[in-house]
């Protein structure tokens, strides 16, 4: 049975608050609180030059390399950017309180949160920590998220009665026939989505006509699949088409930020286009929860983080651990490629914002399943099974060298050890769960 949103485990979070600066050589101040309570603060400095973040964005997509320039080949440029905003973040007393932060509870949040769109637009979901993970924060057992601070806002609330959904598709059937993705995208999460909440899907409509359904249906959940387009400028622009044209219509933030408004009970959006995150900031002044792609990303990569997401948000966990269980089964499908980090997640407060199905019994649904029917036969299952058997027999192994190791030294253990051994059993349970959910 899945979890209510009552019954979930609160995140510990580290707080990382970013204030003031005007630009990315100002100096900005940097206030961050334990899980604990415990405070300190420190001087913050945009780390990256503005190429090296455009850089970012074009290069985390899994385009052809020889579209690519030769710093974006590998992922080692991802985990260099990564290591310098670790740094930047996590020096000197700064540092010191993410360790103690980290090494007592094994599962930790770290949530930004900035006024300033260039503090926002910075890679996060690249953070290298090469001190104590030696492995990139949102792949390890902790979560990522992003928040703008607003005042007089109501408190984020669980969603009562049963869960509405709206779908959105910039395609219609008649229209943009060369964006195919978007129509399979809507078909998969239809199938993924149904049997745990009330589902409308709106093709080829214009902006006026987006207004009235988000008025007339009240979804809490608002998905988004089609395609943005970038000003020479940098604005980011949704784009919807003309029902009974073969053309589009784009939608500034402001525009669809005023149509959100009209819907208080919305707790999700899901903005599943490539360059969102900006239009993401904007949605998050006003709904608790916002998904937006920081920059470029494949059809595939687009659809796998969104099924992941649903699925493992409709088992009952929180939202942001979710999100971090797409990425890392983006990371296991394309090893190597840093798709995994364009998602990007804003969340205000609280974790818990949708419900389990009221009171039954939730069966997971993957868009692997919906389209290759049983999952025994699938011979990619079976590969990720034999992968997954593996990784848990050296995980045990390695644990119970380490556990042995503590046991040794007594008193005397270093806290890294403790630390590992936390690791070590979040990695073993977490394998564990992937074991018993593909044997279904």
């Amino acid at each position: 049975m899945a979890q209510r949103p009552d019954d979930q485990a609160s995140l510990p979070e580290l707080q990382i608050e970013i204030i003031g600066g005007s630009g990315r050589d100002s100096e900005y101040e940097l206030q961050m609180t334990a899980p604990d309570g415990a405070t300190s603060r420190g001087a913050f400095r945009i780390p990256l030059s503005g190429e090296e973040i455009q850089a970012v964005r074009t290069a985390s997509s899994d385009v052809p390399l020889i579209q690519r320039s030769w710093t974006m080949q590998t992922a080692d440029f991802a985990m260099a950017v990564g290591a310098r905003l670790f740094d930047s973040l996590f020096a000197g007393r700064l540092g010191l309180l993410y360790k103690h932060a980290a090494v007592p509870s094994g599962r930790l949040g770290l949530r930004l949160v900035s006024h300033d769109p260039l503090v926002m637009a910075l890679p996060w979901e690249l953070l290298y920590d090469h001190e104590i993970l030696n492995d990139f924060i949102a792949l390890s057992g902790y979560t990522l998220a992003r928040q703008i601070p607003l005042q007089g806002l109501p408190p984020d609330k669980a969603v009562a009665g049963p869960l509405r959904v709206l779908l959105v598709a910039a395609d219609a059937p008649y229209a943009s026939p060369s964006l195919p993705g978007v129509r399979l995208e809507v078909e998969r999460l239809e199938a993924l989505v149904e049997p745990h909440a009330q589902v409308r899907l709106l093709t080829g409509a214009t902006l006026s006509d987006l207004a009235h359904v988000l008025a007339e249906y009240q979804p809490h959940v608002f998905h988004y699949a089609g395609h943005a387009a970038v000003r020479d400028s940098g604005d980011q622009l949704l784009q919807l088409s003309f029902s009974t044209q073969d053309k589009h219509f784009d939608i500034l933030p402001s525009s669809f930020a005023n149509a959100l408004r009209e819907v208080p009970d919305l707790r999700l959006m899901f903005l599943s286009a490539e360059s969102t995150d900006m239009i993401a900031a904007v949605a998050a002044e006003t709904i608790p929860a916002v998904i937006g792609m920081r920059g470029l990303i494949t059809d595939r990569t687009s659809m796998m983080f969104a099924t992941e997401f649903y699925r493992r948000v409709f088992d009952g966990i929180l939202v942001e651990e979710a999100a971090s269980d797409a990425r890392r089964r983006i990371n296991y499908q394309s090893p190597g490629s840093v798709e995994w980090s364009v998602p990007v997640l804003y969340l205000r407060s609280g974790a818990t914002l949708l419900p389990s199905d009221s009171g039954r019994e939730v069966t997971s649904v993957s868009l692997d399943d919906v389209t290759s029917g049983v999952v025994a036969a699938d011979p990619s299952r079976q590969a990720e099974l034999d992968y997954l058997g593996k990784k848990l027999a050296v995980t045990k192994t390695n644990l119970e060298e380490l556990q042995l190791k503590k046991k040794q030294m007594g008193e005397a253990v270093p806290s890294v050890v403790t630390f590992q051994i936390m690791k070590l059993e979040y990695e073993l349970s977490e394998t564990s769960r992937q074991i018993s959910e593909l044997r279904l």
